[in-house]
């Protein structure tokens, strides 16, 4: 355990030990107003695991493996295919929705009458939008590959807080509503967010493919940690 402990510890950077440090100093205020040996020690088990969890390299047991990841835009799907392979995830089950979905209708879009919508809206509403018809097969496909995972799987969504990415979930939601798949959303750009308010130092993230793929990779391992 002191092996691992110290391994974990010499890999945090600069603002990962401020935040164990500030934890650290909390729950010693806390341990002298309110004397409870049996809460601090679950509490410093609790920061042993959380510990031992940030590092991405930390392999996830086969259940956290089984999970299906969707993800809205090609540079986010890259860097979360990249965290997840240094946990020996399955690149497989990440789904890519590479259009961006907050512009136009998003009615019916699983089928050919909603996409034939959607195109025509684009068409009407912004000059030179050219008509891709690779893009919407693709967009047919992935929306498809969506609708298609096995029933009770869970399913991960990231969704960062911007237009594309919110109404993507959105769209997610309603395409697995009569599931019974467990779903979990993780937002990145909240977490990024929080880091600032905490430290006073990096800047706002608002998509998710401007993270480095650690950092998805570390948030995954985190929330199931949390959750489970």
């Amino acid at each position: 355990m002191y092996e691992k402990l110290a391994e974990a510890i010499s890999r945090l950077n600069e603002r990962e030990s401020k935040w164990m440090l500030l934890h650290l100093f909390q729950e010693a205020a806390v341990a002298e107003q309110v004397p409870d040996e049996q809460r601090l020690a679950r509490r410093m088990r609790r920061m042993y695991e959380d510990l031992i969890c940030l590092q991405p390299e930390q392999p996830l047991t086969e259940a956290a493996l089984n999970h299906w990841h969707i993800v809205f835009g090609d540079s986010a799907a890259g860097s979360l295919k990249f965290g997840l392979s240094s946990m020996k995830a399955w690149r497989r089950q990440v789904v890519t929705v590479s259009t961006d979905l907050s512009v136009g209708p998003l009615i019916r879009l699983n089928d050919a009458h909603g996409l034939h919508r959607r195109t025509t809206w684009m068409k009407e509403n912004f000059n030179g939008y050219f008509f891709d018809e690779d893009s919407n097969a693709a967009l047919i496909d992935q929306l498809n590959a969506i609708r298609a995972i096995p029933e009770q799987v869970p399913v991960t969504i990231w969704a960062s807080d911007n237009a594309w990415e919110q109404c993507g979930l959105c769209l997610v939601v309603c395409l697995l509503c009569s599931r019974t798949n467990p779903i979990q959303a993780i937002n990145p750009s909240d977490f990024e967010k929080k880091r600032l308010e905490m430290f006073g130092e990096g800047t706002i993230t608002a998509y998710s493919g401007q993270l480095a793929p650690e950092t998805l990779a570390m948030l995954y391992k985190k929330r199931y940690k949390i959750r489970h």
